[in-house]
């Protein structure tokens, strides 16, 4: 008997005070909000899904966050999967092992996404991106820190920015620009050219490959580097095995081999 009220205590203490207006669900098993809730302390549970509009002020830990609605969380988040497509703000660092983007997302401190981070839709980071996998990004997004992964993948569709360093094992950085119009083999006849984006940032080290298109940064240093069109470097370019510089390319001193 002492056993079994033990173990409903430590239950009790796991869920803490919530008010929700509206329906939803909250057990150690699932935090369901499709209403509009306040949850006033730590949790930690299975599932926690908001398709409504929520807040969080303890910790959240869950192995799957789910936010179609709208949602605010005020204190870390751990999680092995998050999945943001609809607005989502955390006051403080995400740990989880893989993040997934189509909506609006806004984390003020470091995110640690350690196998994948997918974006497709706008993403503010205040401190670090940290990952051991891949960052896929093909939307816009702004990281006042640094950016360390194993693969970077950038598709840019929309102004994207890094203040800090750019570190990984292959780096790719493409797009920036489109044609729209009647194409024919590979010519625009009809149509016209979008304004291409930028992006910009400080420092791009890569340990392998560097791939490079409408950049704006200061020094590249890579085994294999290729600066493409619309690259601006203002630095220097480092490079171990090979380097190609795009004719439309912007650089201001001859590209350095090192051993």
């Amino acid at each position: 008997m002492a056993e079994k009220y033990d173990e409903y205590e430590k239950i009790l203490k796991r869920m803490p005070q919530v008010k929700i207006s509206g329906s939803g669900k909250v057990s150690s098993e699932e935090v369901s909000i499709s209403g509009s809730g306040r949850i006033l302390g730590d949790i930690e549970t299975k599932m926690f899904k908001v398709s409504g509009s929520a807040a969080s002020e303890g910790k959240v830990k869950a192995e799957i966050i789910r936010v179609s609605g709208s949602a605010s969380f005020y204190d870390d988040v751990e999680a092995i999967e998050v999945y943001v497509s609809g607005s989502a703000s955390f006051r403080e660092n995400v740990k989880c092992k893989f993040l997934k983007i189509s909506g609006s997302c806004k984390i003020h401190r470091d995110l640690i996404a350690k196998d994948y981070l997918r974006l497709s839709g706008s993403l503010s980071i205040g401190g670090n991106i940290i990952s051991h996998g891949t960052l896929e990004l093909r939307g816009g997004f702004k990281v006042n820190g640094n950016m360390d992964a194993n693969r970077i993948y950038v598709d840019i569709r929309d102004r994207c920015e890094v203040n800090g360093d750019i570190r990984a094992e292959n780096i790719e950085i493409i797009g920036g620009g489109e044609e729209r119009g009647i194409i024919l083999f590979g010519i625009t006849i009809v149509g016209f050219k979008r304004k291409r984006n930028k992006f910009y940032t400080t420092n791009i080290y890569a340990k392998n490959t560097v791939r490079l298109e409408n950049v704006i940064c200061n020094n590249v240093e890579g085994s294999i580097v290729e600066i493409g069109r619309g690259c601006e470097i203002k630095g220097k370019i480092k490079y171990k095995n090979e380097v190609k510089i795009h004719p439309e390319a912007k650089i201001s001193s001859t590209p350095e081999k090192i051993v």
